[in-house]
């Protein structure tokens, strides 16, 4: 599982995802960022999940469970 900010310097969490999607397809990548318009860009990408911030620990619990329970 790969978890990752949108915003990093040098390469967004955006090119990580889809680097690693050509890499290994099956991958569950999440998503964070501040800004919710990312997450239309992280599911065309076919990202598993996205977290808003400031993170809140239910959501991040949910999506976590969400994942790794089936």
């Amino acid at each position: 599982m790969l978890i990752t900010d949108v915003l990093m310097p040098g390469m967004s969490g955006l090119e990580l995802a889809k680097k690693i999607r050509t890499i290994k397809p099956d991958l569950p990548i999440i998503l964070m960022s501040d800004n919710p318009s990312y997450a239309v860009n992280g599911y065309d990408i076919g990202v598993s999940g996205f977290l808003l911030k400031p993170l809140v620990k239910d959501k991040v619990h949910e999506t976590l469970n969400r994942l790794l329970c089936g």
